[in-house]
């Protein structure tokens, strides 16, 4: 009998832990929530072989199965550059891309936009426009958001087969600068769909050697996921707010082991801290 409910409660404990991976702050499920991509053709939806495959609407699907109200607009269209996604009273430089007034920064804004996604994967080195060019213009941006108090996240650069050596130089190093400057608010579309020769990885390649496939979309939805914009959007705490979210156990075994480990996910529903969190357990049974 003793046996039965040890193994009860550990279904019971492994059945919650599933479903608790990734907590939503109250708050943002009775949140209506209006995010706005702004981007090119990744984000507009190209690689996959269907529609509801691609990242956008993956995420769209994930934010309304949180909230049937929520809503995601997709300003991406094909060819675009972080010139055309700039404020609409930005001047161009003499040779360079004008910004486009239906699917820039600004527009995303004037929708009253509850947070920002920004992915420009590569037009801008098939372009040659340089690392320190790319993030001006991505700094520009950001300002402009945090200007209006909306929060924006900026994807990484991402693979692309038909680059030349000079164009990966500048992929990889944009990449590294959007990582280190916009930190918490950078998403990686990079790690993990690369292979050694910084090409798009086989298994993502949708074909063109440009645009990633069902798989690959997958991924990127799962990081946008893992940013937990519902939870930053929510939050109004003004302090920070650490939760224990779940426990799970390593080498358990009904009868004990002495390389039993217990975790404990932490999780931090108010604003964003570096402090050091102190998790004490106390056992009652050997």
């Amino acid at each position: 009998m003793k046996q039965f409910v040890i193994l009860f409660l550990l279904l019971i404990f492994f059945t919650f832990n599933i479903k608790a991976q990734l907590p939503i702050n109250a708050c943002a499920k009775t949140k209506n929530i209006h995010i706005v991509v702004i981007g090119s053709s990744t984000a507009a939806g190209t690689g996959p072989s269907t529609p509801d495959s691609a990242w956008v609407n993956r995420y769209r699907e994930y934010l309304q199965e949180i909230n049937p109200l929520n809503q995601v607009t997709n300003l991406a269209i094909g060819g675009t550059t972080t010139y055309h996604i700039m404020p609409s009273s930005f001047i161009a430089p003499a040779g360079k891309p004008t910004t486009n007034p239906n699917n820039n920064i600004t527009r995303a804004i004037n929708l009253n936009a509850d947070a920002i996604i920004v992915n420009m994967p590569s037009n801008d080195a098939a372009n040659g426009f340089g690392i320190n060019e790319q993030m001006a213009n991505f700094i520009i941006i950001n300002d402009t958001a945090n200007a209006a108090n909306i929060p924006i996240w900026t994807c990484t650069t991402q693979p692309r087969t038909s680059l030349s050596l000079a164009g990966d130089l500048i992929q990889l190093g944009v990449r590294d600068s959007i990582i280190n400057h916009f930190g918490n608010f950078a998403l990686d579309f990079w790690n993990g769909c690369a292979d050694i020769n910084n090409d798009i990885a086989t298994l993502y390649d949708s074909g063109d050697g440009v645009h990633m496939n069902n798989a690959g979309h997958r991924i990127l939805t799962n990081r946008v996921i893992n940013a937990e914009i519902p939870n930053t959007i929510a939050d109004t705490l003004p302090y920070t707010d650490h939760i224990l979210t779940s426990l799970y156990l390593e080498n358990n075994f009904i009868c004990g082991d002495s390389n039993t480990t217990i975790n404990s996910v932490i999780t931090n529903l108010g604003i964003n801290s570096n402090s050091v969190v102190d998790v004490n357990f106390e056992t009652f049974d050997n």
